[in-house]
Protein backbone atom coordinates (compact mmCIF):
# COMPACT_ATOMS: atom_id res chain seq x y z
CA UNK A 1 0.00 0.00 0.00
CA UNK A 2 3.01 2.03 0.99
CA UNK A 3 4.27 1.59 -2.52
CA UNK A 4 1.31 2.90 -4.61
CA UNK A 5 0.48 5.71 -2.51
CA UNK A 6 4.31 6.82 -3.05
CA UNK A 7 3.59 5.84 -6.92
CA UNK A 8 0.26 7.75 -7.19
CA UNK A 9 2.25 11.00 -5.12
CA UNK A 10 4.81 11.24 -7.96
CA UNK A 11 2.24 10.68 -10.63
CA UNK A 12 0.14 13.99 -9.52
CA UNK A 13 3.45 15.56 -9.01
CA UNK A 14 4.29 14.89 -12.14
CA UNK A 15 1.11 15.63 -14.02
CA UNK A 16 1.04 19.24 -12.20
CA UNK A 17 4.67 19.85 -13.80
CA UNK A 18 3.43 19.37 -17.19
CA UNK A 19 0.22 21.19 -16.74
CA UNK A 20 1.79 24.11 -15.35
CA UNK A 21 4.51 24.08 -17.94
CA UNK A 22 1.64 23.84 -20.96
CA UNK A 23 2.58 24.33 -24.42
CA UNK A 24 6.03 27.17 -22.88
CA UNK A 25 8.38 24.09 -23.65
CA UNK A 26 10.12 24.06 -27.47
CA UNK A 27 8.12 27.49 -28.88
CA UNK A 28 9.45 28.64 -31.92
CA UNK A 29 9.02 31.88 -34.16
CA UNK A 30 9.16 31.88 -38.34
CA UNK A 31 11.22 35.11 -38.47
CA UNK A 32 12.91 34.45 -42.19
CA UNK A 33 9.77 34.28 -44.27
CA UNK A 34 8.68 37.63 -43.28
CA UNK A 35 8.72 40.30 -46.29
CA UNK A 36 8.69 44.20 -45.06
CA UNK A 37 8.21 46.56 -47.80
CA UNK A 38 11.11 48.35 -47.80
CA UNK A 39 11.36 51.68 -50.48
CA UNK A 40 14.96 52.39 -51.86
CA UNK A 41 16.56 53.30 -55.22
CA UNK A 42 16.18 50.58 -57.72
CA UNK A 43 19.27 49.64 -59.30
CA UNK A 44 21.53 50.91 -56.48
CA UNK A 45 24.35 48.33 -54.95
CA UNK A 46 24.12 48.09 -50.74
CA UNK A 47 26.92 46.57 -48.54
CA UNK A 48 24.68 45.64 -45.38
CA UNK A 49 25.67 43.79 -42.03
CA UNK A 50 23.22 42.80 -39.15
CA UNK A 51 25.03 42.42 -35.72
CA UNK A 52 23.81 41.28 -32.92
CA UNK A 53 25.14 43.20 -29.56
CA UNK A 54 22.52 41.73 -27.05
CA UNK A 55 24.18 41.55 -23.72
CA UNK A 56 23.31 37.69 -23.05
CA UNK A 57 24.10 36.88 -26.23
CA UNK A 58 27.31 38.35 -26.55
CA UNK A 59 28.50 36.86 -23.19
CA UNK A 60 27.03 33.04 -24.39
CA UNK A 61 24.14 33.35 -21.84
CA UNK A 62 21.94 32.93 -24.65
CA UNK A 63 22.77 31.09 -28.24
CA UNK A 64 22.33 33.71 -31.28
CA UNK A 65 18.86 31.90 -32.14
CA UNK A 66 17.01 33.61 -29.29
CA UNK A 67 13.94 35.10 -29.44
CA UNK A 68 12.32 35.65 -26.31
CA UNK A 69 10.41 33.77 -23.76
CA UNK A 70 7.29 31.83 -23.48
CA UNK A 71 6.05 31.36 -20.33
CA UNK A 72 4.08 28.37 -19.01
CA UNK A 73 1.03 28.65 -16.63
CA UNK A 74 2.48 28.81 -14.01
CA UNK A 75 4.41 31.84 -15.03
CA UNK A 76 7.76 29.76 -15.76
CA UNK A 77 9.81 31.59 -18.78
CA UNK A 78 11.13 29.38 -21.47
CA UNK A 79 13.06 30.39 -24.02
CA UNK A 80 11.89 30.95 -27.95
CA UNK A 81 14.37 30.48 -30.54
CA UNK A 82 13.78 31.12 -34.76
CA UNK A 83 12.70 28.37 -36.27
CA UNK A 84 15.56 27.80 -38.67
CA UNK A 85 17.89 27.45 -35.84
CA UNK A 86 19.87 30.20 -37.46
CA UNK A 87 21.23 34.09 -35.78
CA UNK A 88 18.32 36.12 -35.29
CA UNK A 89 21.29 38.60 -37.16
CA UNK A 90 20.93 36.26 -40.06
CA UNK A 91 16.80 36.16 -40.23
CA UNK A 92 17.32 40.17 -40.04
CA UNK A 93 19.54 40.00 -43.02
CA UNK A 94 17.14 37.85 -44.72
CA UNK A 95 14.41 39.72 -44.46
CA UNK A 96 15.95 42.98 -45.63
CA UNK A 97 18.00 41.39 -48.09
CA UNK A 98 14.72 40.37 -49.52
CA UNK A 99 12.68 43.44 -49.31
CA UNK A 100 15.67 45.57 -51.09
CA UNK A 101 16.19 42.81 -53.57
CA UNK A 102 12.58 43.06 -54.11
CA UNK A 103 13.02 46.64 -55.16
CA UNK A 104 15.85 46.31 -57.64
CA UNK A 105 18.60 47.13 -54.62
CA UNK A 106 21.99 44.53 -55.46
CA UNK A 107 22.14 43.88 -51.76
CA UNK A 108 25.87 41.93 -50.48
CA UNK A 109 25.62 40.51 -47.07
CA UNK A 110 28.68 41.18 -44.49
CA UNK A 111 28.74 39.07 -41.62
CA UNK A 112 30.09 40.90 -38.40
CA UNK A 113 30.54 38.30 -35.79
CA UNK A 114 30.06 39.07 -32.25
CA UNK A 115 32.79 41.50 -31.15
CA UNK A 116 33.00 43.15 -34.03
CA UNK A 117 33.97 46.67 -33.37
CA UNK A 118 31.67 49.85 -34.24
CA UNK A 119 34.83 50.61 -36.87
CA UNK A 120 35.44 47.74 -38.19
CA UNK A 121 31.46 46.91 -39.21
CA UNK A 122 31.38 50.70 -41.13
CA UNK A 123 34.48 49.31 -43.31
CA UNK A 124 33.17 46.22 -44.07
CA UNK A 125 30.15 47.26 -45.07
CA UNK A 126 31.17 50.06 -47.23
CA UNK A 127 33.32 48.41 -48.93
CA UNK A 128 30.75 45.98 -50.33
CA UNK A 129 28.58 48.72 -52.21
CA UNK A 130 27.78 52.04 -53.32
CA UNK A 131 26.61 52.80 -49.89
CA UNK A 132 26.69 50.12 -46.72
CA UNK A 133 24.09 49.85 -43.77
CA UNK A 134 24.78 48.47 -40.44
CA UNK A 135 21.97 47.52 -38.83
CA UNK A 136 23.02 46.83 -35.01
CA UNK A 137 20.49 45.34 -32.42
CA UNK A 138 21.04 46.04 -29.19
CA UNK A 139 17.78 44.22 -27.63
CA UNK A 140 15.17 42.15 -28.86
CA UNK A 141 12.86 39.75 -27.45
CA UNK A 142 9.33 39.01 -27.42
CA UNK A 143 7.81 37.91 -23.58
CA UNK A 144 4.58 35.88 -23.35
CA UNK A 145 2.23 35.01 -20.67
CA UNK A 146 -1.06 36.69 -20.88
CA UNK A 147 -0.02 39.38 -23.13
CA UNK A 148 2.82 39.44 -25.74
CA UNK A 149 5.25 41.95 -25.20
CA UNK A 150 8.20 43.00 -27.45
CA UNK A 151 11.52 44.99 -25.63
CA UNK A 152 13.24 46.20 -28.63
CA UNK A 153 16.44 48.74 -29.55
CA UNK A 154 17.54 48.64 -33.05
CA UNK A 155 19.83 50.74 -35.29
CA UNK A 156 20.26 51.51 -38.51
CA UNK A 157 23.41 53.18 -39.88
CA UNK A 158 24.39 54.37 -43.61
CA UNK A 159 27.34 54.86 -44.56
CA UNK A 160 28.76 55.93 -48.02
CA UNK A 161 31.59 54.21 -49.81
CA UNK A 162 34.66 55.79 -48.11
CA UNK A 163 32.90 54.78 -44.65
CA UNK A 164 31.26 58.13 -43.63
CA UNK A 165 28.22 57.86 -41.92
CA UNK A 166 25.25 59.40 -44.13
CA UNK A 167 22.65 59.08 -41.90
CA UNK A 168 21.40 56.99 -38.52
CA UNK A 169 18.33 56.36 -36.64
CA UNK A 170 17.33 54.34 -33.27
CA UNK A 171 14.16 52.47 -32.43
CA UNK A 172 13.60 51.42 -28.87
CA UNK A 173 11.00 50.75 -26.90
CA UNK A 174 8.40 48.11 -25.14
CA UNK A 175 5.48 47.79 -26.84
CA UNK A 176 2.31 45.28 -25.63
CA UNK A 177 1.17 43.36 -28.43
CA UNK A 178 -1.90 42.36 -27.16
CA UNK A 179 -3.70 39.53 -25.86
CA UNK A 180 -5.71 36.20 -27.50
CA UNK A 181 -7.67 33.21 -25.75
CA UNK A 182 -4.65 31.07 -26.96
CA UNK A 183 -1.66 33.08 -25.87
CA UNK A 184 0.72 30.70 -27.76
CA UNK A 185 -0.73 31.20 -31.31
CA UNK A 186 -1.38 34.81 -30.52
CA UNK A 187 2.58 35.26 -30.01
CA UNK A 188 3.32 33.20 -32.73
CA UNK A 189 1.39 35.42 -35.16
CA UNK A 190 2.13 38.92 -33.27
CA UNK A 191 6.01 38.20 -33.35
CA UNK A 192 6.56 38.08 -37.09
CA UNK A 193 4.19 40.87 -37.76
CA UNK A 194 5.79 42.89 -35.11
CA UNK A 195 9.19 42.38 -36.44
CA UNK A 196 7.96 43.73 -40.04
CA UNK A 197 6.28 46.51 -38.13
CA UNK A 198 9.73 47.62 -36.71
CA UNK A 199 12.18 47.13 -39.72
CA UNK A 200 9.42 49.12 -41.70
CA UNK A 201 9.12 51.63 -39.53
CA UNK A 202 13.09 52.04 -39.30
CA UNK A 203 13.72 52.51 -43.01
CA UNK A 204 10.96 54.47 -43.67
CA UNK A 205 12.21 57.18 -41.31
CA UNK A 206 13.40 60.01 -43.60
CA UNK A 207 17.13 60.32 -42.76
CA UNK A 208 17.60 56.36 -43.81
CA UNK A 209 14.59 56.01 -46.25
CA UNK A 210 16.75 59.54 -48.43
CA UNK A 211 20.23 57.97 -48.26
CA UNK A 212 19.26 53.85 -49.30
Amino acid sequence: MKNIKTWIRWFVLAAVAVLSTGCAVGVKYQLDTVAPDISTRSGSSLGLGVQDKREYVVSNNKPASFIGVMRSNAGIPYSVNTASGKPLADEFTQAITTALGSKGTKVTTVALPLGTDEAAAISRVASAGQKGLVLVVKEWKTDTYRNTWIEYDIQATVVDASGKVVATKKLVGNDNLGTASNSLDHARSAAPAVFRKKIEELFSAPEIASNL
